[in-house]
């Protein structure tokens, strides 16, 4: 267990240093949302 918990921290501090990869964990998923309200909108401009 200490070595999966020693792990994770490692990994952790090398995604928060990579600049790209913070943007891909919380970017992507706003873009997401956004991509999904658009096509609720323009669905139902269509009905």
């Amino acid at each position: 267990m200490k070595q999966f918990v020693s792990f994770v921290i490692k990994e952790t501090k090398h995604i928060s240093r990579d600049k790209r990869t913070m943007l891909i964990l919380f970017g992507m998923p706003v873009v997401m949302m956004l991509l999904s309200l658009a096509l609720m909108r323009f669905s139902k401009r269509l009905e």
